[in-house]
């Protein structure tokens, strides 16, 4: 009987697809029941519908997707996890394999080792699951894998948080039960939200004997880029039908401290600049439910006349659920602490009257 096996020095094959989480609670089913039912997924004999069903709404895909190689797009992904999946036709050899799938030291993570079995051959695939709100964030699927993709090489989830002047990674159980504030079950990613309102008094470039073909391009330094609609030949655009603006939602990583905002000039062959800006994050403090704040920015205009403003009005939100509860839970402390001190001082203070008298 033969099998598949990864030479020594050839890199083993994997796929992997995430999506950023936004919900913020476990559901029910518990990891391993959800892990197992995944796995069945992958035995069934269609591998088109897999395909399909792993890209669907109810696994986080989205537009675009950040793997260890970077940004990746949805076409990208699923060419790979099809190569990896159309190799895994037969059944599953031996289900204890699956049900004694592991749950990882970060709490999220689950992985299981499956045999699988076509004809006179065998793979060997390894399967990792991140989940999120009882959903699958992040799938790695990896051919040839051996015993040790089952060692817990994960570590326990951390908690940034904020002091002045400084940062500090302080581990998630700095503050010891029972709890002031009720501690999320989970702390998904942070994201920002970004909504394009408007914007005013626009100049184009002299050359142009055109009014402006306005849009506006956000961007993080770790890379997601958005960019508005064009509004054709006004230098006061609105965005969206309503004036509700259009909305653009992003994962912030560990190194995006400011969003970069450009006003852009669209043109058949190359566009022009008009203005940009740069937004810091800091300025928005961390929420757990998106609270959106407004932003009226005033930026020099590259054309025109010099020192000539336009106006780009923009809401920011800001969703960190790690800084969020742990900045509530130190303020209920700190409150409940000084409650407590101002209480022992009025003790000690009818005590010294008592003893006077």
């Amino acid at each position: 009987m033969s099998s598949f096996t990864a030479p020594e020095d050839q890199e083993r094959e994997t796929s992997t697809f995430e999506a950023p989480p936004d919900c913020p609670v476990l559901s029910s089913p518990p990891l391993r029941e959800l892990h197992t039912k995944f796995v069945s997924l992958i035995n069934a004999s269609d591998h088109e519908t897999i395909l399909n069903n792993l890209l669907a709404a109810d696994v986080r895909i989205q537009d675009s997707l950040v793997s260890s190689k970077g940004l990746q797009g949805l076409e990208k992904v699923g060419s790979k996890l099809k190569d990896v999946v159309s190799k895994m036709g037969g059944s599953i050899q031996n289900a204890a394999d699956v049900e004694a799938c592991v749950e990882l030291r970060d709490g999220l993570t689950t992985r299981s080792l499956m045999q699988l079995k076509k004809g006179m051959m065998k793979l060997s695939v390894g399967c990792s699951i991140t989940w999120f709100g009882g959903m699958a964030s992040r799938i790695t699927l990896q051919r040839s894998a051996g015993p040790e993709f089952m060692v817990d090489d994960t570590s326990p989830p951390t908690t940034s948080v904020q002091g002045e002047g400084e940062e500090q990674n302080v581990p998630s159980d700095e503050f010891s039960p029972p709890y002031l504030i009720p501690r999320p079950a989970v702390f998904p990613p942070p994201t920002v939200t970004v909504v394009v309102k408007s914007a005013s008094d626009l100049v184009n470039a002299p050359v142009s004997l055109r009014p402006v073909n306005p849009y506006i391009k956000l961007s993080l330094p770790s890379g997601p880029r958005h960019k508005t609609t064009v509004k054709k030949m006004t230098s006061n655009p609105t965005w969206g039908s309503d004036g509700s603006g259009e909305k653009f939602v992003s994962s912030v990583g560990v190194n995006d401290e400011y969003i970069d905002v450009q006003v852009i000039d669209w043109k058949p062959v190359k566009h022009r600049l008009l203005s940009e800006v740069r937004v810091s994050l800091a300025r928005f403090p961390p929420t757990s439910d998106g609270v959106l704040t407004g932003v009226d920015l005033e930026v020099d205009m590259r054309w025109g006349k010099k020192g000539k403003k336009g106006r780009i009005w923009i809401e920011v939100g800001v969703v960190d659920l790690k800084r969020w509860w742990s900045d509530m839970e130190r303020d209920a402390r700190d409150e409940r602490d000084k409650a407590e001190g101002e209480g022992e001082v009025e003790e000690e203070q009818a005590n010294a009257a008592c003893t006077i008298s």
